[in-house]
């Protein structure tokens, strides 16, 4: 019983691998492989690389005021002013 889960599954493992095969012999994988991973071009083709994140030139943003009030004064202003 254990023995025939284990060949199913060694098929099912083979079957999918000879697919993977045959997908990265097509001459199209190899082509946008090269192009993708080692950045080979065609003659006469350029290379152009975009970046990922874009550089903005922005102000520094202010920091917020620091409230240097003390802890029981805040809690005072809480209770007893409206």
């Amino acid at each position: 019983m254990k023995a025939q889960k284990d060949l199913a599954k060694q098929t099912a493992d083979n079957q999918k691998l000879k697919q993977d095969l045959a997908r990265v012999n097509r001459p199209e994988f190899v082509e946008s492989e090269a192009r993708d991973k080692l950045f080979l071009t065609k003659p006469g083709e350029g290379i152009v690389v975009i970046p990922t994140t874009a550089v903005v030139m922005s102000p520094t943003p202010t920091p917020p005021p620091v409230d240097t009030t003390p802890n029981w004064q805040k809690w005072w202003n809480v209770f007893f002013k409206s």
